[in-house]
Order: structure tokens, then sequence, then C-alpha cells
């Protein structure tokens, strides 16, 4: 099973503190002042950047990162004098896939260890499955998964074919 779209999440630490009153003025930015935030929004992701000098970015790739991140460093450096990203991690990977048929759920957290899934379909619709390292896995019934918790691409992929593992064989 292959992702169909992924997400990085990164998180990093600017070299200075940020005015947020001062970006409000900026029209690529959009300021919320509860928490004291600004955030500016591209195709190839977002970025939230916090009085505290702390950043926050997803994107659909770690090279998209990488190009929200030098921009925040050119537009806040014009904006406030000279800023850097001075560190980031990727934090989080997520995707979204399909088993490419239905599912019955209950069949599958019955086959699966106590405690492994929880599947309550009153209160969440699909099967959620905890698959180690982190890993957690939301089934439902037409097939569509959601994977998060992986620190790169190849940590998705092997949780996404663990999961087409467990639900073929059940």
């Amino acid at each position: 099973m292959e992702p169909l779209s992924v997400t990085y999440f990164a998180s990093g630490r600017l070299s200075r503190r940020v005015d947020i009153g001062v970006l409000e003025m900026y029209a690529c930015f959009e300021t919320v002042l509860r928490p004291r935030c600004a955030v500016a929004r591209f195709d190839e992701g977002s970025i939230r950047v916090n009085a505290s000098g702390s950043v926050s970015v997803s994107a659909a790739s770690v090279e998209d990162v990488e190009g929200i991140l030098g921009w925040a460093e050119d537009a806040l450096s014009r904006v406030l004098g000279p800023t850097e990203v001075v560190s980031w991690e990727v934090t989080n990977v997520s995707a979204v896939s399909s088993l490419g048929r239905r599912v019955d759920l209950m069949e599958v957290h019955r086959g699966l260890p106590r405690g492994v899934s929880d599947y309550d379909p009153e209160y969440h619709p699909a099967l959620v499955v905890r698959m180690g390292d982190g890993l957690v896995a939301s089934v439902y019934s037409n097939g569509s998964v959601s994977i998060t918790g992986g620190r790169s691409l190849e940590d998705i992929q092997k949780g996404l074919d663990g999961l087409e593992r467990i639900v073929s064989t059940l």
C-alpha cells in the first residue's frame, strides 16, 4: 500500500524573539494575538511563527520544509533585522492511503491482541491501531487509512506495509 499524500511537520527555533505586532502590517502573514503568533500559507505548506521565536512548519516534503524556512529567514530579516533559523527537525510524518477495499473493522479489532486497537463506532468511526514505534493508524470501513507518528517516509511505509499484512490475514 502506497501513501496517497504525505505531510511533514517540523519545529524549530529562530535566532531571536519576534514582535508579532510588527508582522500584522504585512499581508503575507495572518496574525493571531492569542497565542501571539503569525501564520504564512503557501501552496507547498505553511509556517507558524511564535513571539518566543519558535516556528512550526507543515509541508508535503522535507525540501518544501527547507524552502519555507528559507523564505521565513528572508522575510523576517527584511522586516525585523537579521533573523536565522538556528535549528529545526522533522517531528512527525503523517500520510493518507487506501487498502482498496471495504474492511470489517470489528473483525479486525477482534483479531488483534488486546490493547493494540480501539474501536467504538459511536465515538469515532475508525479503528485505531497502535503499531509500535509511535505509529498510530486509523482505518475506516471504506478502506481509507491515515497513519501518523513517523519520523520519516520510511517509517510511514513500514507502518502501511504492516497494517496491510494485518488486515489481509483477518
